[in-house]
């Protein structure tokens, strides 16, 4: 009996851990970490005499610490973390170098799109679009599931890694740049200095940013596995968080509404709006109170 009761308890006990285990998001790697060293990096310029032109990104941050963005996804909010660390990097020209560097496998259609994006860009920032394709140089081992891959380096050494799979931009530029001014001897800057409103998230949602969960999904670049993956992250959230849900619910269904559905992101997009609306709207509410 002793025996049999040791066995139950431990086969509780194994299911508990497996669960425990299951229940661990898994960190997402990209890019080479803090204390490797930094490959070549060769990428080719966008706008104005650098267009066309190859630009070798390490070589001109010598000297200085190097900010160095990858663009996997490039939505409103990553657009608004490359303007604050742009903000930065300009006030501390002195001591820090910035470039930016988007991924593609299809060059011509991203010069169209920057072209048509300038002035949401940051300007006088070294703006570039990498030759290798949307996977970038394989030296680099970036993960294309990031929205994101921020690389900060000293003398060719990386000393911050900050991979984003979504991007909210007061949280994220700070991720990145208080370290950077510790290491330069400055204070933190706040967000007024890097020219950013500090906004409150949506009430009732505890804190999740719903549109940052959207802005993945709807990605006009994004491929259907890159849209699924996003889908799934942002499904967890929405069946633990009834308000992140209602909220998401309510956009889709305006996008519905207008008329506009098609103009958002790929057909897989499209078909998680459709989803999302039916299923966490207020049809789904009033079916559920009957």
């Amino acid at each position: 009996m002793a025996r049999i009761s040791f066995i139950l308890i431990l086969g509780f006990a194994s299911t508990l851990i497996a669960q425990e285990k299951d229940s661990v998001v898994e960190k997402e790697f990209s890019g080479p970490q803090v204390g490797e060293s930094l490959p070549a990096l060769v990428a080719t310029g966008v706008f104005d005499d650098l267009a066309g032109k190859p630009q070798n990104l390490i070589k001109q941050g010598d000297g200085k610490t190097a900010i160095i963005i990858f663009v996997h996804q490039f939505t409103r909010p990553s657009i608004q973390v490359l303007r604050g660390l742009s903000t930065y990097a300009k006030n501390n020209a002195e001591k820090v170098h910035e470039s930016i560097v988007f991924l593609t496998d299809d060059i011509p259609e991203m010069e169209a799109t920057l072209t048509r994006a300038r002035r949401a860009l940051p300007q006088k920032t070294m703006i570039t679009i990498s030759p290798d394709g949307v996977e970038g140089p394989g030296s680099y081992g970036l993960n294309r599931k990031m929205t994101l891959t921020v690389l900060v380096a000293k003398d060719g050494k990386v000393t911050g890694n900050h991979a984003f799979v979504s991007t909210t931009a007061q949280t994220d530029v700070l991720e990145v740049v208080n370290p950077i001014a510790k290491s330069i001897g400055q204070r933190p800057p706040t967000l007024a200095q890097l020219g950013m409103v500090q906004t409150r998230p949506a009430p009732n949602t505890g804190g999740v940013n719903v549109r940052a969960l959207l802005g993945p999904v709807i990605n006009k670049m994004a491929t259907e596995e890159m849209v699924n993956e996003a889908a799934k992250r942002a499904e967890a959230i929405f069946a633990k968080n009834k308000a992140a849900a209602t909220q998401i619910a309510g956009i889709a269904q305006r996008i519905i509404d207008t008329g506009r559905l098609e103009s958002y992101g790929t057909k897989r997009a499209q078909y998680y709006l459709k989803k999302w609306a039916e299923q966490f709207g207020a049809k789904k509410d009033k079916e559920e109170s009957k």
